[in-house]
């Protein structure tokens, strides 16, 4: 009976193609500096994870619908319900994989810890961030590795910020001992508060240079275009191959050679 219902879908699918009638999927986006931004009024993304995202779709020969700027957390609500069909830049998790397929295609750079310069404390090893306060960004994921460590911490040692500006701005003023950050996120904001460069430093956690974190494309399991699935990982898999990727985040991201489905 599945058999003869996705058979169903896919003829639908056909004829709706043959009669014209383009399909859209829906982009469900955060603010996520140097991937996608947006502008002051939070309508309008930009940015080489527009680019990637819309040639994607072109591909796949589909339109794309962006959301405006949609807190993380929001946006899998809306995957997991079927309101949105894709995100970009997640990180696995059991619960991810429950309401989305997750097609592997870059690693991310290992995170970063930034520390008041008064600070002399070593970092010699990842299981010596429990001698330390914490604060991280809601919404983003960090190394698995970092991760296991930071989980297994005391609450009170751990805080939440909305953002990396705040993040930082914590460990400034003596709130936090370090901020930990991707380095994408911890530069963009930064730039935005220039005196921060005489203030904190930066640490590179005791994680290999080469050991990323794995970065995914999510399509919603209950997307009304399930039948796109196979389609979507091809045109990934070709921007992979032809060296798209690696113009577009060469210098931020370790790109794979294609994509595993998760």
């Amino acid at each position: 009976m599945i058999k003869l219902l996705f058979v169903f879908s896919f003829f639908c699918f056909s004829a709706a193609l043959q009669a014209g009638e383009s399909v859209r999927l829906r982009w469900c986006l955060d603010h996520f500096p140097n991937f996608h931004e947006f502008n002051t009024s939070g309508s309008k993304a930009t940015g080489p994870g527009v680019d990637f995202m819309q040639e994607l779709a072109r591909r796949a020969g589909v339109d794309l619908e962006m959301s405006t700027k949609t807190p993380s957390k929001r946006c899998l609500k809306l995957m997991e319900s079927g309101e949105a069909d894709l995100m970009m830049n997640l990180v696995l998790s059991p619960a991810g994989q429950n309401y989305m397929w997750m097609y592997s295609y870059a690693g991310r750079f290992p995170d970063a810890a930034w520390q008041r310069y008064n600070d002399q404390r070593p970092l010699p090893l990842l299981a010596s961030l429990g001698n330390f306060t914490l604060v991280t960004v809601r919404g983003y994921g960090l190394h698995p590795k970092v991760r296991a460590v930071v989980d297994a911490m005391p609450e009170r040692q751990k805080v939440l910020a909305p953002s990396a500006e705040l993040a930082l701005r914590m460990v400034e003023k003596g709130r936090v001992d370090l901020a930990l950050l991707p380095s994408e996120l911890a530069r963009a904001a930064i730039q935005k508060q220039p005196e921060l460069h005489n203030l904190l430093r930066k640490k590179l956690l005791p994680v290999a240079a080469d050991d990323t974190q794995t970065v995914y494309l999510g399509f919603a399991k209950n997307s009304p275009h399930p039948q796109l699935r196979e389609r979507i990982q091809q045109s990934l898999d070709s921007l992979l191959q032809d060296g798209s990727m690696e113009h577009w985040f060469g210098d931020m991201m370790l790109i794979r050679p294609q994509s595993v489905e998760y």
